[in-house]
């Protein structure tokens, strides 16, 4: 299920740019994939870093599944949650200085993307925080649905609003995409959450 999650996950960051290709926006393309480049990577070094330090040790302290996994994992999505907001907030108002540093002045014309895409990364990186608790609970088959379920979200949302409203449409598959995808994640987690508790009270 890993090697399936990491495709499906690839192609959640990529197939609007197939989409937009396909339907005749290949001159914002560029700009498009360049701004969104910039959103995703200033989201997902907050989760690499957190992911580093966080996932290595709640599977040394968890060898399985504990309430006390639940609150230490929600603990972790709130501070990421709390620092990936002042980020996306920040970069509302630096969006352009950003593209022109990184890129290519050419491309502020979609920098505004930015602050956008990075929000609905949000959602991306806690579901990775969220779904490790399917993953100690040895249910990564779960994590693979909700990863399938992203993907057909997005292709579908893709297929039905890029050719009318290209760029603008991308976005707004994207951030749809992931904010469902990790509500679905989000309900298998609270599953596993309520068959612990009332495992206890049988005990």
């Amino acid at each position: 299920p890993i090697v399936l999650i990491g495709l499906f996950n690839f192609m959640l960051a990529s197939m609007d740019q197939y989409f937009l290709l396909n339907y005749g926006y290949k001159n914002e393309l560029a700009s498009y994939i360049a701004n969104y480049n910039i959103a995703e990577k200033s989201v997902v070094v907050i989760l690499s870093i957190i992911s580093l330090v966080f996932i290595p040790t709640i599977f040394k302290k968890y060898k399985k599944l504990e309430i006390n996994a639940f609150r230490d994992i929600f603990k972790v999505s709130f501070y990421y949650l709390l620092i990936s907001s002042t980020i996306v907030g920040i970069l509302y108002f630096i969006s352009d200085d950003l593209t022109i540093l990184l890129t290519n002045s050419e491309f502020t014309d979609k920098s505004w993307i930015i602050p956008y895409i990075a929000f609905g990364g949000i959602f991306l990186g806690l579901n990775s925080i969220v779904s490790e608790i399917l993953t100690i609970q040895y249910k990564t088959v779960l994590l693979l649905y909700c990863y399938l379920f992203g993907f057909l979200i997005n292709f579908t949302l893709n297929l039905l609003i890029i050719k009318d409203y290209g760029v603008e449409g991308a976005v707004i598959t994207t951030i749809i995409s992931y904010i469902l995808m990790y509500t679905l994640t989000l309900c298998l987690v609270y599953r596993e959450y309520r068959f612990m508790k009332e495992r206890e009270k049988n005990v």
